[in-house]
């Protein structure tokens, strides 16, 4: 789960993204946690099964809006608790990832 809070315009996007123009160095802390859990997940390929999927939400005035839905729901989802599955939106879209840039793809679809 990668979590961003902040007022609007205090650099939530920048330090997750990076600036437009990237380099080694400014990766943001997505590209840098994707890179490494896509690697980690082919080192062990061997060993051990990954599935890998993505949600991406946003929580605004207490209103929680699925920014994958392909159906144009707009209605309000509920953030659910369980000792089984932790924190999470059953109703909200999951996606499955195998690469990098499928999440940098979907992140930019939901942005």
């Amino acid at each position: 789960c990668i979590f961003a809070y902040g007022q609007t315009g205090s650099g939530k996007t920048f330090t997750m993204m990076g600036p437009n123009e990237l380099t080694e160095e400014s990766l943001g802390v997505n590209y840098r946690a994707l890179s490494d859990l896509f690697h980690l997940s082919s080192v062990r390929k061997e060993t051990f099964s990954y599935n890998i999927s993505v949600q991406m939400l946003e929580i605004y005035n207490e209103q929680v809006r699925d920014l994958l839905a392909t159906n144009g729901q707009t209605s309000r989802l509920e953030i659910r608790n369980s000792s089984l599955d932790g924190i999470n939106v059953p109703e909200a879209t999951l996606v499955p990832v195998s690469t990098t840039s499928d999440v940098i793809y979907l992140m930019n679809l939901g942005q």
